[in-house]
């Protein structure tokens, strides 16, 4: 559903771009780097209204005891004691504020990486876009997973902090500046990069599998010098056919590359809530 939103919400912000540079008269609509890198933190700001709770859901659950001291029966009974306890806002979608500026910064970066090193293969090699090879898309899709974190990772630990935080005289952390003022005092830089290696390890499988997926339903004509075709890239005249392209053919090893990144992401958000000292170790 996330990624849905993400893509989803860059293509309208690109729409918007190209609406825009062709009005100004501009030879070529296409977006500028500064353009890609804008749609893809509107991408993150649109995904951070579900990206929030959902992640703040999950971190408690994790981050609970267990046994008799477990405080959550289960994602729909988090929400409501979460939202009992703050309201809306100060409960459920504590850190939000954070989580805006991870999600902006991460995606403005994602898609900006990777549309610059798609354009830089092309221009590299004298191909089209269209004609770059699978394995490469996945490799760039990948690389830009390791840049969305390393661009954001800092927000990601103040949100991590104050999403796992207590309540009421529990409460450690004021609002994001607090945390991050106390992260800085505590801990020096070095905090604001504490269990980045799982993120990082996971983040390659993740990104190489969800761009390739994708790009393999875009239509042939999806990088042609037509506004009104990129526009409307759904309805196309030259869909990819299954039988003679390699990237539909490949969409499903890559979508089970996707997924098993995300099965990843469950095991490396514990390690990193471990090395954060959010939790205590657990050994597994």
């Amino acid at each position: 559903m996330q990624v849905s939103v993400q893509f989803g919400a860059f293509h309208e912000a690109r729409r918007y771009f190209e609406r825009m540079n062709a009005q100004k008269g501009s030879k070529d609509p296409h977006l500028s780097y500064s353009q890609y890198y804008l749609s893809g933190a509107f991408a993150g700001i649109v995904n951070s209204v579900i990206s929030g709770p959902i992640e703040h859901v999950r971190i408690r659950l994790q981050t609970q005891p267990h046994g008799e001291g477990r405080l959550y029966n289960g994602p729909l009974d988090c929400i409501k004691k979460l939202s009992s306890q703050g309201g809306l806002f100060n409960g459920l979608y504590r850190g939000e504020a954070v989580t805006i500026l991870r999600e902006a910064q991460a995606y403005g970066t994602w898609f900006l990486s990777f549309e610059y090193m798609m354009d830089w293969e092309a221009r590299r090699t004298n191909t089209k876009r269209e004609d770059i090879p699978a394995y490469k898309i996945a490799g760039y899709g990948g690389l830009a997973g390791e840049m969305l974190w390393l661009s954001s990772y800092p927000f990601d630990v103040v949100k991590s902090k104050m999403q796992s935080d207590g309540f009421g005289e529990q409460q450690r952390y004021k609002n994001m500046r607090d945390c991050f003022r106390q992260t800085l005092a505590q801990e020096g830089m070095g905090g604001f990069v504490k269990g980045i290696a799982p993120t990082l390890l996971r983040a390659a499988p993740v990104s190489a599998g969800t761009f390739a997926a994708y790009v393999s339903f875009l239509p042939s004509d999806f990088y042609a010098n037509d506004l009104e075709a990129n526009s409307h890239f759904i309805v196309s005249n030259s869909p990819r056919e299954p039988w003679d392209n390699e990237y539909v053919l490949l969409f499903y090893p890559f979508s089970l590359l996707s997924w098993v990144g995300r099965i990843l992401f469950t095991f490396s958000t514990s390690v990193q809530l471990q090395l954060l000292a959010v939790i205590p170790y657990i050994p597994f």
